[in-house]
């Protein structure tokens, strides 16, 4: 069912990309229509489907090709779509080329509600394209309305040498989990992070030795990298790769990472999918109780 679902967005949105030609070339204006969506309605089999279903997947356009994303899922899925407007409802036929959904085709039909929202129908099974935007338990179509994202503000532009200025200092997790399972707060309350100048130290309650390094900060991509070296403790001699996000506003007080503790790859995203090596954590700010005794 989540494989027919990703694929489905991924057609709707395709759709809307190419059907505010008027009725001219079908692709015409795919690439000034390229974004993200998200489906905000859906009807499978004549069943409403859930919001946080929903909420869950991201449709990506970039000229003829499409992603879709499943929060939780390790991978997207990716392929191309195929316009017909000479019929009424229009048509659209969607091919995945990897992911989940490889090899399959799905027939569907689009209509554009305006600039930023359109509706899809698409028979799952891809026997034949519906007669119209409809979804009963008898024909087990996939009827869903989608809607465009509004485009984020660019983050503002850092150097690794300010972030690792703004890391210095004492963090406590305030959540965490590890391969899709939370941490409890027993656990986090045990943690704490130091780091001053790129050196770190993680010194857990209970431990016999701390687990120290280095950290090496990477701005040049997105999102940012952070390579952790071990010299003591736990982690002595191994590599582990993450990737990390400053805090709102001036970044000081708050920071997240998401670590592959296998050291194999940097992460994609900030996800800890079931049984995975990612470790995924938020980390506040904690008073450095000599500073303050001093001021």
């Amino acid at each position: 069912m989540k494989q027919m679902i990703i694929t489905l967005l991924i057609a709707a949105f395709a759709l809307h990309i190419d059907a505010a030609d008027n009725g001219t070339n079908p692709n015409s204006d795919a690439r000034p229509q390229d974004g993200d969506w998200k489906p905000i309605a859906a009807v499978m089999g004549g069943a409403k489907m859930p919001k946080p279903a929903l909420d869950a997947i991201t449709l990506k356009v970039s000229g003829a090709n499409y992603e879709v994303a499943v929060r939780g899922e390790k991978e997207p899925d990716r392929g191309t779509r195929t316009l017909d407007e000479s019929t009424n409802p229009k048509r659209i036929s969607i091919t995945s080329t990897s992911g989940p959904n490889r090899g399959k085709t799905f027939l569907g039909i689009y209509e554009m509600i305006d600039a930023d929202s359109m509706r899809v129908c698409y028979d799952l099974s891809g026997t034949a394209f519906p007669a119209k935007f409809e979804s009963t338990a008898e024909t087990g179509y996939y009827l869903v309305e989608y809607r465009r994202i509004a485009a984020k503000a660019p983050p503002k532009a850092t150097n690794a040498a300010e972030d690792a200025k703004r890391q210095n200092g004492i963090w406590k997790p305030a959540g965490a989990m590890l391969g899709g399972v939370k941490l409890t707060k027993e656990e986090l309350k045990r943690i704490t992070l130091t780091i001053k100048e790129g050196i770190y130290a993680v010194v857990k309650e209970g431990e016999p030795q701390a687990d120290t390094g280095t950290i090496t900060l990477d701005t040049s991509v997105t999102p940012k990298r952070m390579t952790i070296q071990g010299a003591e403790g736990p982690n002595k001699g191994k590599t582990i790769l993450a990737i990390y996000q400053m805090g709102e506003k001036d970044g000081s007080d708050t920071f997240r990472v998401c670590y592959d503790l296998s050291g194999k790859a940097f992460p994609t995203d900030f996800n800890s999918p079931k049984g995975s090596m990612h470790y995924l954590v938020g980390y506040r700010r904690q008073i450095d109780a000599a500073s303050e005794a001093s001021r």
